[in-house]
């Protein structure tokens, strides 16, 4: 009778950690009793809020008389207060010694994770994950190759233990947690008896803890010096014999006379005579008294479990591997559907087809699952290098009496096998599901078509062309089921402002169900919070979003290890030559950016396409026409591809293709009108660019490279300036290294960085690179290099001015005259300038001093005109009658009509022109903004056509909202409020 008092449920455990902090628990229900301790379930709030549930273990020894206070609290009785230190102490030691075993390969998904160790209640408290499942003893097995497969996973996790040098000496049902649905997923959760493995001297100090039931003699009576392998060996084959028999055995069953009757087996099935064999002899050399009479290794006692294993096989006389459905299945109720519908239509054959991870082996199971009852048979078989060696692999696909001769060939044993099943399946409705198949629709593979029974094949390989049925597996679409699956792996529910990042991560990732999986228990290990999450994966990539380790299944198999490492293995590149890791390393460069295949052929120095294509059918990567595109989940995979001269050698040339193209894009469009298909392009080979640039940042000697600089300057001197982020992160690289970039360049990198950071009201971190321009521009002897330092003096200047060209006070008036005798020194060294961009520029100083002169000095009449004339004059004898300039023209000509010569029609007029040009022009929705829509509502303000100027703030207003999460955009559409707010109070007062 159990005389120990447990802790009350909803007891509120209180204790401290090593940093000073308070950590609370809820004691739930009472799990067990163990001979050392009392296990609960229990929970804490972590930090979002959210109800983790974990397992407790209070030191609560048996023997001891500990009595239990109204507040909680142990108070050891009778003088024994050393005896519960010791037990406390020993707890302390196998919390260690159970994190230990719980890091090491091969035991982490098999052992409970501890997570840490609390005192309380003058006791001794080690808080663990929490894992659905039943102790060993409260299991009942459907059939003895269940419990046989569970005792071989106890087995190999007591071998792991015994590698790392211990012994567990406490084996017995209440220490072994058993998955609900598969029996050979097994837990070790008690490491309390844990002693090393080592010289008879080195563990005497150690004291014995005994299970009676499942422990040998040796250990019953506290010999330590006879303890080894031996002792848990006995236990193992106790426990066999417990859930054969329902019993402990006792010592009529240990020796080698002892007899079993095995018409009392749990299971009353007729089995091979071999059965019985094989377990008579692993019973005789596991439960002996006699310590040397038994196996003196686990590896014996693991071919003895095979062997039972083996003839443990119940009719159907044809076996395989067992059909779970162990992971929960969201949003695939239509393809169970379809394949419902194939299985009862005439078809013998179905490809499931798709990337790997995708869910396609998971989508079989549950359509095995789901309809069961249809099936007499079900054969589930892992692919082996071919069909013949799949089906003749005995392991996998068994049948009763049938086995391979040593004289016989692999291609004779197929036909006789086959022939066999053609037998077997004869009348029933079986189904054959060949899982990871890459191989050819050959001779052996139409053999299996003859046979009469359905055959489903998983594959990654693209099938479309072999004239059989094909289902491809793709993400999840609908809304409602990716948030779903998202939840159920997070463990909670979306919050409504999590939403969007989650929809975003959706799209990152295409939607693909392994990694929106991985994303959401990432989240919960590492707990992390959406906005966390999100930012981590926009700049580590998914797959090295935190070091936690997650759980995850594939193919049938639960595993827990690190995301990356997870990536790996679903897309094991391995299996590839090096020229095809090579191809993929470089259409990993460019994220989900599409390149065009002829393009990369020259990069790639390919004679014929044959590699690519055999990548493309593999499901490697996937092709838009001519254009190649790779899935966010092998570009991860080929991130973690360590670089090689020749990937950097195809990196650098793509770098330098790049930054051509960008560049000749870039002038093109300053130069002539654009159209939309032309603004597309630059934006998309900017993005490439970006991706490209990304992916090489993690080596360094890509980046010390100079195309790869050069490509660094294309992309900071053509990315539209609502790229801030971009803008000033490159330029700020670019410019701690500008050793080899010409002065021009280097100038122009100041000329925009400054820009943008003005733009952010970055004024005095403007201030310190315009102070670094300005050292470097009279440092040159170059005319174009003063002359853009000047008009970067100007626009800082005007960023600073905020609109005050009235003079309204006297330090606004100093401004303007510095700025007007600035714009004449930018002017004077650009018209010296030999530059072929100096001309172009000239014009736009003429007409930037003019504008500064209508809002300021509105009177200087003939000064002004003069500007906008000699501007004119400059873009007539150089031809550079560009979009740019012209539209610039029409703005200058529409402030001189607001405020020099108040003529509305006019205005109208230049505003009208403007805007048409700017239709056809390449500028980014935040400089049409910028350019026209502010300083048109502007005018429309200075004329009192307040109702028009609202108008142009309300079309800005609309741009914004095309790029509600862009920074720019929210900061410009807080500055288009407030104007709007301005023209109503005018209005209300007027």
């Amino acid at each position: 009778m159990e005389k120990r008092q447990p802790l009350k449920i909803n007891t509120e455990l209180t204790a401290q950690n090593s940093s000073g902090g308070t950590m609370r628990f809820v004691i739930g229900r009472t799990v067990g009793f163990g001979g050392s301790c009392i296990v609960y379930d229990g929970y804490y709030v972590n930090n979002a809020g959210v109800k983790s549930t974990v397992r407790i273990k209070e030191c609560f020894p048996y023997k001891l008389h500990l009595r239990r206070s109204e507040a909680g609290v142990l108070i050891a009785e009778n003088g024994e207060s050393e005896r519960f230190e010791a037990y406390k102490m020993r707890m302390r030691k196998s919390f260690e010694t159970a994190h230990f075993l719980h890091e090491t390969s091969g035991l982490t998904n098999y052992t409970a994770h501890v997570f840490d160790m609390y005192e309380a209640n003058g006791t001794v408290y080690i808080i663990s994950s929490y894992t659905e499942g039943n102790v060993l003893s409260n299991v009942v097995f459907a059939s003895l190759k269940d419990a046989v497969r569970a005792v071989i996973s106890i087995a190999k996790r007591i071998e792991q233990i015994h590698k790392q040098g211990y012994l567990y000496l406490d084996i017995k049902p209440e220490n072994i947690l058993i998955d609900k649905e598969l029996p050979e997923l097994i837990w070790l959760f008690d490491f309390d008896a844990l002693i090393p493995i080592g010289e008879k001297e080195e563990i005497a100090e150690y004291k014995l803890a005994c299970s009676t039931d499942f422990a040998p003699m040796e250990q019953k009576i506290g010999d330590i010096k006879h303890i080894g392998r031996h002792t848990d060996i006995y236990s193992i084959g106790a426990i066999l014999f417990y859930l054969l028999f329902g019993r402990a055995p006792g010592a009529a069953d240990c020796g080698f006379e002892a007899e079993y009757d095995y018409s009392k087996l749990k299971w009353q099935t007729t089995y091979q005579q071999k059965l019985y064999k094989a377990l008579t002899a692993f019973f005789h050399h596991t439960l002996q008294a006699y310590y040397k009479a038994r196996y003196s290794e686990m590896a014996k006692v693991l071919n003895g479990l095979y062997e039972i294993e083996k003839y443990a096989q119940i009719p159907p006389l044809i076996c395989s591997e067992y059909v779970s459905n162990h992971e929960p299945v969201t949003g695939r109720e239509d393809v169970c559907q379809k394949l419902c519908h194939w299985y009862e239509s005439s078809e013998k054959l179905i490809f499931i087809t798709g990337m790997g991870g995708i869910g396609k082996s998971t989508v079989v199971r549950k359509f095995i699952n789901d309809y069961s009852e249809r099936f007499d048979d079900v054969l589930f078989l892992q692919f082996r290098d071919s069909i013949c060696g799949t089906i003749n692999d005995d392991m996998q696909l068994c049948i009763r009496g049938c086995e391979k001769d040593k004289e016989e060939s692999d291609g004779e044993y197929f036909s006789r096998k086959t022939k066999a099943l053609c037998e077997l399946t004869a009348k029933t409705q079986t189904l054959l599901v060949i899982d990871n198949f890459d191989g050819m629709i050959d001779e052996a593979f139409s053999k299996l078509l003859k046979i009469q029974w359905k055959m489903i094949v998983i594959t990654r390989t693209d099938m479309s062309f072999s004239g059989f049925h094909v289902q491809k597996i793709e993400g999840l679409y609908k809304k409602e089921d990716l948030h779903r699956l998202f939840e159920n792996n997070m463990g909670r529910k979306l919050e409504d402002d999590e939403a969007g990042k989650f929809d975003r991560m959706s799209e990152m990732v295409e939607n693909h169900t392994l990694v929106l999986v991985l994303i959401a228990r990432q989240i919960a290990k590492s707990f992390l919070t959406m906005d966390e999450a999100l930012e981590l994966i926009q700049k580590n990539g998914f797959s090295e979003m935190a070091p936690e380790k997650v759980a995850y299944m594939q193919d049938g198999v639960l595993k827990y290890e690190k995301v990356s490492a997870i990536i790996r293995a679903v897309c094991d590149v391995s299996v590839l030559s090096e020229e095809k890791k090579k191809y993929l390393k470089f259409f990993s460069l460019f994220d989900q950016v599409e390149i065009d295949i002829k393009q990369a052929g020259r990069l790639l120095k390919l004679e014929t396409f044959d590699a690519v294509n055999e990548l493309k059918a593999s499901g490697w990567i996937e092709m838009n026409g001519r254009n190649v595109r790779m899935h966010p989940l092998i570009q991860e995979t080929m991130r973690q591809l360590e670089w090689t001269d020749e990937y950097r050698r195809i990196a650098l040339e793509t770098m330098n293709l790049l930054a051509e193209e960008i560049m000749t894009g870039g002038e093109e469009n300053d130069v002539k009108e654009g159209d939309a298909s032309d603004y597309k392009k630059l934006r998309q080979l900017l993005f490439a660019a970006k991706t490209v640039l990304k992916n090489c940042s993690g080596d360094d000697f890509i980046n010390c490279e100079k195309n790869c600089r050069e490509l660094m300057f294309a992309v900071v001197v053509n990315s539209p300036k609502d790229e801030e982020e971009l803008i000033i992160q490159t330029a700020g690289k670019l410019l701690k290294k500008n050793t080899d970039m010409d002065a021009y360049r280097v100038i122009d990198i100041y000329d925009y960085l400054i820009y943008v950071l003005c733009q952010r009201e970055h004024f005095e971190k403007a201030k310190k690179y315009l102070d670094r321009a300005g050292q470097f521009a009279f440092s040159c002897e170059r005319h174009y290099v003063r002359g853009k330092y000047y008009d970067m003096l100007l626009d800082y200047d005007e960023a600073l001015l905020d609109g005050l060209y009235a003079g309204q006070d006297e330090t606004a008036e100093t401004l303007i005259d510095e700025m007007l005798a600035v714009a004449d020194l930018s002017i004077a060294h650009m018209h010296r300038s030999e530059h072929r961009d100096a001309k172009r520029l000239l014009a736009k100083y003429y007409l930037d001093k003019a504008a500064l002169l209508i809002r300021s000095r509105p009177d200087h009449v003939y000064e002004i005109q003069e500007l906008i004339l000699n501007a004119q004059k400059v873009i007539e004898i150089y031809h550079l009658d560009t979009p740019a300039l012209r539209a610039m023209s029409c703005m200058i000509c529409a402030w001189y009509y607001t405020l020099c010569e108040e003529n509305a029609a006019e205005v109208i007029s230049c505003l009208d022109e403007a805007s048409q040009i700017n239709k056809r022009q390449n500028m980014s929705d935040l400089d049409k903004i910028d350019d026209f829509y502010i300083p048109a509502a502007n005018m429309m303000c200075e004329l009192e056509c307040n109702k028009r100027a609202d108008e142009l703030l309300s079309q800005a207003l609309r741009l914004c909202d095309a790029h509600e999460e862009e920074m720019p955009y929210m900061r410009k559409k807080a500055d288009l409020l407030r104007y709007k707010k301005e023209i109503k109070d005018y209005e209300e007062t007027v």
